[in-house]
């Protein structure tokens, strides 16, 4: 199914494949390290009898080729040893095991490895071209040279420009952290947990294209895992006070006289109720309830001088809803 190079890929690598679901087809995906190519194959779904039924499966039915859809469904593949030890439990066992996973050890997961590229004294980052102009302007510099003091022997000293080596370094780390998550996906002992993750990251969203910092999708990724299997309130609260989300969906530009509306009209719209089931009126309301949200580099930054404290109608309610009060009332709702 999945077409190898050359070159012999590593053990690890011949684990599992990592396999993407789209629509009735799966994408086999892995990174060079694993001397893999990429291929579309069809996946033909199992028997006609379990089209609609959701009946439990008897022990007499549960077999390998069960066992083997079940772990294909609830993480990326198994191992014909991986769906051997699933098929000798009963189907409650099996189940059990797949969702109660975090008393499972996954010590053979090594952290990612942080390469050191990203330089520390790039913080704050410029957000754009013109911004690296700006806070040169301030600082008493010309975009990428620094004066340095009177009497020494070279009075400008070319210095990496900042936003250019930023974008460069941020693409190096984000690639690598790419690959460093498919092959957590690969080898975890925990395959729902990462199943979830990744659905999450589907769901809630972002791009490093604008985010443009490796960091913040890194601790998006961490956080998305530890709230994958939790309740749907921690997970909104943890995404949408993530910096990245943050970043994405422009809120440090959404406050007390000029709120923007991005960030609340995708939380209604796409994280929670859907299309048509609220008015303008309250992605308004929803945006003044959000002003001040907003992120210090890697942590959430509540500005309070920002934020709209008077009161908001939301969703037929009146009162100084603040962004978390807004989760709490869309959760709420039977559509949610």
């Amino acid at each position: 199914m999945v077409r190898r190079s050359k070159s012999a890929a590593p053990p690890v690598c011949r684990r599992r494949a990592f396999m993407v679901r789209r629509s009735r087809s799966l994408l086999a995906i892995s990174g060079p390290m694993c001397g893999l190519t990429l291929a579309v194959v069809t996946y033909a779904g199992g028997p006609p009898s379990w089209v609609d039924d959701l009946s439990p499966i008897a022990r007499g039915d549960w077999n390998d080729d069960r066992a083997a859809h079940l772990i294909e469904r609830a993480g990326f593949g198994g191992t014909p040893e991986e769906i051997e030890r699933l098929a000798a439990m009963t189907p409650p066992q099996a189940v059990d095991w797949l969702v109660d996973y975090e008393a499972i050890d996954n010590s053979i997961l090594e952290p990612f490895d942080e390469s050191r590229i990203w330089d520390p004294g790039m913080d704050p980052f410029p957000p754009s071209r013109a911004e690296a102009v700006r806070m040169g302007r301030e600082r008493g510099e010309a975009l990428g040279v620094n004066v340095l003091p009177e009497g020494s022997p070279r009075r400008l000293q070319p210095v990496v420009d900042k936003f250019f080596y930023g974008l460069r370094a941020n693409s190096i780390e984000t690639q690598r952290l790419g690959a460093w998550w498919a092959n957590r996906m690969l080898t975890t002992t925990r395959p729902l947990e990462e199943k979830l993750t990744l659905f999450w990251h589907g769901h809630f969203a972002t791009g490093d294209t604008k985010v443009r910092d490796y960091r913040m999708m890194r601790r998006q990724n961490e956080m998305l895992r530890a709230n994958a299997a939790g309740t749907l309130r921690d997970l909104l609260v943890g995404i949408l006070k993530d910096p990245a989300m943050l970043v994405y969906l422009d809120n440090g530009e959404n406050v007390k006289k000029h709120p923007n509306e991005n960030f609340g009209r995708e939380l209604l719209e796409l994280f929670t109720m859907g299309v048509g089931q609220y008015t303008e009126r309250d992605v308004r309301e929803a945006a003044r309830a959000f002003t001040g949200w907003t992120n210090d580099v890697l942590a959430f930054k509540f500005d309070a001088g920002q934020h709209d404290f008077s009161d908001k109608t939301f969703l037929g309610r009146t009162g100084p809803f603040n962004g978390e009060d807004i989760i709490d009332a869309i959760l709420e709702q039977p559509v949610t």
